[in-house]
């Protein structure tokens, strides 16, 4: 999740009240508001998140430390050695955001995995950065240091498989930098139906080859993902690619989308209708239209549990409104803000679920 991501849906099992909150760190955690029914409780979300938070298209022209007074002050027996460093990559705090950020990433992401550390002086920082020989949480480490040095916001953000930096620019927002260097082997849990990420539009920095070929970019080996290579990213801000479900066209029709999905030969899974309750809506910009309808599969068997994507079409794009999910007996049920600088018209509502490893994907237009 980005620091400026909103939570789309939520369910808890059991039914459990719960509110979620967010610390100082954006970090995001759930409290329960009630009594608990049960010692475990099962949280399945769906959340969205800004499209330049994993790849601005550009950056902005503004010197690198023109958020300086949000970047966290180093230890003093720390910030002269993060700007001699700099001094080393060539990087100086009144350069534009955009150079700087190229020579940090296209140096951190050149590093070699190895399970040699680097050259032990005493100095860690020192050691990891001119070394440049660790995983993806000594890279970030580096980076953070040295980036903070230059007066560029950032920090260091780590789950159980990876970790990665956030920097914050001016007219974008914290911006998420994959480094590389994750770790190899994992398996994900009770994630059959869900594809390997796939990044839909590459960041706008440096991708040295040793980069390109680590698993952070899909070449490491981890079980348990759906096994058909469907793609997920997040350049449209939702958190997966919002064309990515059935083809690799963005231009191909939604009717298009279903129709080539169903003639996938070997594909066993079940045709799947989808069905939006109301055909016509008439709604304001910056306002929301609620969209209703059900899944169900062959025998009107309910399909629970899939992801359903609200899209506009006009004349020349499409674009994303949000995402739900359906509930109890295939029912989905969702609110979606119109974006206050939409054109007035008439526009094309469509409705569509990448299907699961059980139902084939469909679209309702």
């Amino acid at each position: 999740m980005s620091p400026e991501s909103r939570m789309l849906t939520l369910r808890t099992e059991p039914e459990t009240s719960l509110s979620i909150e967010k610390d100082g760190a954006d970090n995001y955690f759930a409290v329960a508001t009630g009594s608990l029914q049960s010692s475990e409780v099962r949280v399945t979300y769906l959340t969205d998140a800004p499209r330049d938070y994993f790849a601005a298209e550009t950056l902005p022209d503004v010197r690198a430390d023109s958020l300086s007074a949000e970047a966290r002050p180093l230890p003093p027996a720390l910030a002269p050695r993060a700007h001699a460093f700099a001094a080393e990559l060539g990087l100086r705090p009144d350069m534009a955001i955009g150079d700087v950020l190229a020579g940090l990433t296209r140096h951190f992401r050149s590093f070699t995995e190895s399970s040699e550390p680097p050259e032990d002086t005493g100095d860690i920082y020192l050691d990891l950065s001119r070394g440049m020989r660790g995983i993806c949480r000594h890279r970030s480490y580096s980076f953070v240091i040295t980036a903070l040095g230059l007066g560029v916001p950032a920090r260091f953000v780590m789950n159980e498989a990876h970790a990665w930096v956030e920097v914050k620019m001016l007219r974008v927002g914290w911006m998420r930098i994959d480094l590389g260097g994750a770790a190899d082997g994992l398996e994900a849990h009770n994630a059959q139906d869900r594809p390997r990420y796939r990044a839909a539009s590459p960041d706008p920095l440096p991708r040295p080859p040793i980069y390109e070929a680590s698993y952070s970019q899909g070449a490491g080996n981890v079980s348990g993902l759906r096994s058909d290579g469907a793609a997920g990213g997040a350049a449209d801000g939702s958190g997966t690619n919002a064309n990515a479900a059935t083809s690799e066209d963005p231009n191909q029709s939604s009717a298009g989308l279903a129709a080539a999905a169903e003639r996938r030969p070997g594909d066993a899974r079940v045709p799947l209708s989808l069905r939006v309750d109301r055909d016509h809506h008439e709604v304001f910009r910056g306002r929301a239209v609620e969209v209703t309808g059900r899944a169900e599969g062959a025998s009107g068997v309910a399909a629970e549990g899939l992801r359903v994507e609200v899209l506009l079409q006009g004349e020349e794009r499409q674009q994303l409104l949000g995402v739900t999910v359906t509930r109890a007996g295939g029912y989905f049920r969702g609110n979606f803000g119109i974006p206050p600088e939409t054109d007035v018209g008439e526009y094309q509502l469509i409705v569509r679920t990448p299907g699961s490893d059980t139902f084939l994907p469909a679209t309702a237009q």
